[in-house]
C-alpha cells in the first residue's frame, strides 16, 4: 500500500514507480473462465477533496485483468468520474472502495 500523497505532482511519480516495480509478465486474468495472461495491472485512485490526500494503490479484488475483460470492465463502469467517488465495476474494486480504477498496459513499453 503507498502513503497518502498530498502533492499534485505526486500522482505522476508514483505512476512512474508502479510502473516500473509492477510489471509481472505472467500474471493471468482474475476473470478468464480459461487462464489467459494479464495486459492490464489494476490500481484504484482516490482524491479526498477535504485533506488533498491521494490514496493510489494496487485493487486487491482483481488485480490483474486481460484486454478484453479490462475493456467489459470499463464499458459496464456506473458512477461518475471526478475527485472523491466511488465507481462501481463488475470485475473490479470489488470492495466498493471510494475511487476509480486505472489500468496500466504491462504490455506497453511505457509500462515496463
Amino acid at each position: 500500500m503507498l502513503p497518502l500523497l498530498r502533492h499534485r505532482h505526486a500522482l505522476k511519480i508514483s505512476l512512474q514507480a508502479h510502473r516500473c516495480i509492477g510489471r509481472r509478465p505472467h500474471a493471468y486474468c482474475a476473470f478468464s473462465p480459461s487462464p489467459s495472461l494479464a495486459d492490464h495491472r489494476v490500481l484504484l485512485y482516490a482524491f479526498d477533496t477535504i485533506g488533498g490526500a491521494i490514496r493510489f494503490e494496487p485493487d486487491l479484488s482483481c488485480p490483474y485483468l486481460c484486454r478484453e475483460h479490462a475493456a467489459d470492465n470499463e464499458q459496464q463502469a456506473r458512477g461518475e468520474r471526478g475527485a472523491d467517488v466511488r465507481v462501481v465495476y463488475p470485475y473490479t474494486n470489488r470492495g466498493g472502495e471510494h475511487g476509480l480504477g486505472i489500468d496500466l498496459d504491462l504490455l506497453s513499453s511505457d509500462t515496463a
